[in-house]
């Protein structure tokens, strides 16, 4: 059993804690994934978004006052990471699984929380820093594309994606995953400049 968003938001607090203790020198970046065991579980939508709103609120707020951290600025003004100025948070949404192909129900469930996020993302006062990656017929190969393939149950995740339970990503499932990440943060790299 993996995560609950509910649970996310603390994790992202207590890693950020770990980071700030060793300087990061340049920034954070988070990348997270979260929403389908919730959904899976039988929350609410609107109670998985309120977690969802506290996992972002998580990844921006400083973890010390602002004059705090202006006190262990180095000299040259360099800010050290632990304020929340240099953080960047890469969430992929929830992805149809193969589990999901005779489950009409929960596929427009998925459908729901991808779009209520992306809408949170977009809400957000620092959704320059967020980039929310829509998943949901990223495995599907050709079926993404085909009129339906959202609601109408067309876009098929590909077995070769998944791992034989239906549920964890394969190697080449991660390896896309890893493709898409690191693109966003080469833009991201590219706009600091």
């Amino acid at each position: 059993s993996g995560a609950m968003l509910s649970e996310v938001a603390a994790q992202v607090r207590s890693l950020l804690e770990k980071v700030s203790t060793k300087g990061t020198g340049g920034g954070v970046v988070i990348v997270a994934c979260a929403g389908e065991n919730d959904l899976g579980s039988g929350r609410a939508l609107g109670s998985i978004l309120e977690s969802f709103e506290r996992v972002l609120e998580a990844c921006f707020t400083p973890l010390y006052p602002v004059e705090a951290v202006e006190r262990r600025r180095p000299k040259g003004g360099k800010d050290d990471g632990m304020s929340s100025s240099f953080r960047r948070l890469v969430f992929l949404g929830p992805k149809f699984e193969p589990w999901l192909k005779d489950d009409p129900i929960m596929r427009k469930s998925y459908v729901k929380l991808s779009k209520a996020m992306r809408r949170a993302c977009d809400r957000h006062e620092r959704r320059d820093e967020v980039s929310y990656v829509d998943c949901l017929t990223m495995f599907c190969g050709k079926t993404a594309q085909v009129p339906g393939a959202l609601l109408g149950g067309r876009a098929i995740p590909e077995d070769q994606y998944f791992h034989g339970d239906g549920l964890h990503l394969s190697e080449q499932g991660y390896a896309i995953w890893k493709e898409v990440v690191q693109e966003i943060l080469e833009d991201a790299i590219m706009e600091r400049k």
